[in-house]
């Protein structure tokens, strides 16, 4: 492309745009703009390098990591995964339901859900699935959860042994945040610890575990994380459900079911998508922002009005994971 000076300015200091369209190559791109003199022939100046590696969207994959720990006080935990897996599950065709390759990983067996298993999966998601910069990551999480040391939240496996905690126990920090922001891809995390009951020989009913892992999600950046409930809560479960009162909302939310929330009829899927203008609608796919809308207006009224106490999920949003971006797209027999 050719500049030349605006006709009323010959000489000086001249502010000009330049705009152009190039190819990128997948993998390593190098751009610069390079200025050479009239006849072309000498270079008068060049721009900095602007290097980066280049991923084409349109494609990604999806991985799923969901964990159910069986415990002899919650009835639905590895029911709470299993349906979690079994809807992700369903994106597996040959059209791809908009992702190149879908994989699912399930554990909930007593045998699976060992603090050494537990630990081992989440090496795996790294070291053997390696998700790309543009894939999507989710992985659903239901156990109890404590506080231990004062201010370490911890999640407990199958073989958690109270009297000796700092071997028996997933630290949420450690083995799982950090874990995963040495994943490349969009990370979305779902836990649902703060149930209350007991197991072993302390108790479990203590609200004030919600607010250490309230307190570490705030701080926590590069994934979208939901939380089952918010702080000083406790996340229900009961046998009208068959699930978590969290677990239930998300399942609805991906299936788009219409339900009642106060008298008004709500569903999941409720804006679309058209030359990237919101408008209201439904375009089949779940974004972060309609399961968040969804979630927290339904778990808060089924366990009101089943149990009459409080649960209000919480999320935290980060500005690498924009609040469109599709996390699930709604079958078709379920729209």
């Amino acid at each position: 492309s050719i500049l030349t000076p605006p006709k009323d300015q010959a000489s000086g200091r001249i502010q000009q745009t330049y705009g152009n369209t190039v190819q990128l190559a997948e993998g390593e791109n190098e751009v610069q703009i390079v200025y050479y003199s009239d006849d072309g022939k000498e270079i008068l100046a060049r721009s900095t390098p602007l290097r980066f590696n280049y991923i084409p969207k349109g494609e990604p994959s999806l991985y799923v990591l969901s964990i159910g720990v069986p415990h002899k006080d919650l009835k639905y935990t590895t029911r709470d995964a299993q349906s979690f897996a079994n809807m992700y599950a369903k994106l597996r065709d040959e059209n791809g339901r908009g992702f190149k390759k879908v994989r699912v990983a399930e554990i909930t067996d007593s045998t699976l859900t060992t603090e050494n298993n537990i630990k081992k999966a989440f090496l795996r998601l790294q070291r053997e699935f390696k998700p790309k910069d543009n894939d999507l990551v989710v992985v659903f999480i239901s156990s109890h959860g404590k506080v231990i040391d004062g201010d370490r939240y911890v999640l407990l496996p199958y073989d958690y042994d109270p009297a000796y905690e700092d071997v028996t126990t997933i630290d949420f920090n450690e083995d799982i945040l950090k874990r995963l922001r040495g994943v490349d891809g969009n990370k979305l995390v779902f836990i649902d610890a703060c149930h209350s009951g007991s197991a072993g020989s302390r108790s479990f009913s203590d609200a004030a575990a919600s607010k250490v892992m309230s307190d570490l999600i705030s701080a926590t950046a590069g994934m979208e994380i939901f939380a089952s409930c918010g702080e000083n809560e406790f996340s229900y479960e009961d046998d009208s459900w068959q699930n978590g009162a969290f677990t239930k909302a998300i399942i609805e939310a991906f299936e788009n079911k219409v339900v009642e929330v106060d008298g008004k009829k709500v569903w999941a899927d409720i804006y679309k998508d058209e030359n990237g203008i919101k408008s209201e609608g439904s375009d089949g796919v779940i974004t972060i922002e309609e399961l968040k809308q969804y979630v927290q207006l339904r778990v808060p009224f089924l366990v009101k009005s089943t149990k009459n106490k409080p649960q209000n999920p919480i999320s935290k949003s980060t500005q690498l994971l924009p609040k469109d971006m599709g996390i699930f797209m709604v079958l078709d027999d379920e729209k």
